[in-house]
C-alpha cells in the first residue's frame, strides 16, 4: 500500500471513530417518595459514558407499579467522551409503590 494511501485510510479510519457516537450506562438510580402530598417522585440517575464517542443520548425513566400501571419521563442529555453526570427527573404518580426503569437511547428519538 503507497504512503498517500495508507494515511488516506488512517484519516478515514480516525473520521469514523469520532462518529461514533456515545456508549450510554446507567450507573446508579434512587427513586425519592413524594415530600408532601401532590408532588412528585423524584428519581435521581448517574450516568456514563463508557466510550469515546460524544453526543446526545435520550434517557427513559419508568415507575410501574404492581397491576403494571406505569408512568413514564423522560430526557435528552448531551454526554462527553467518558463523563459522568447526575439526572434529576420528576415524575407525577399517585402514591403507592413502585419498580423504577431507567434506560437510555443513543440515538434519541
Amino acid at each position: 500500500m503507497s504512503r498517500t494511501r495508507f494515511v488516506l485510510f488512517l484519516l478515514l479510519l480516525a473520521g469514523a471513530m469520532a462518529c461514533r457516537g456515545p456508549r450510554p450506562h446507567v450507573d446508579e438510580q434512587q427513586t425519592m417518595a413524594p415530600a408532601r402530598p401532590g408532588a412528585p417522585y423524584t428519581v435521581v440517575a448517574r450516568l456514563r459514558n463508557g466510550g469515546a464517542g460524544e453526543g446526545q443520548v435520550e434517557v427513559d425513566v419508568q415507575l410501574v407499579a404492581a397491576d403494571g400501571t406505569t408512568y413514564r419521563g423522560s430526557r435528552k442529555v448531551d454526554l462527553a467522551p467518558h463523563e459522568q453526570t447526575v439526572l434529576t427527573l420528576h415524575i407525577d404518580a399517585p402514591p403507592g409503590d413502585y419498580v423504577t426503569r431507567v434506560s437510555t437511547r443513543y440515538p434519541p428519538r
